[in-house]
């Protein structure tokens, strides 16, 4: 990652970025996934058109 910007290939361009997105993409991609099963829990408990979808009856 300390190389100059002009004698960087574009490979090793994308491959610092994949480096440095990665560990915040999981950690965005988690938060995510925990706010939308919040809300699904939560929903699926006071709305009975939700909770029979999700009981598949």
């Amino acid at each position: 990652m300390g190389k100059d910007m002009d004698s960087l290939t574009f490979r090793e361009a994308i491959t610092d970025a994949i480096r440095y997105w990665e560990p915040r993409c999981l950690l965005y991609n988690g938060l995510l996934a925990e706010i939308v099963l919040f809300y699904l829990f939560s929903f699926s408990r006071t709305d009975p058109s939700l909770k029979a979808a999700l009981s598949g009856g």
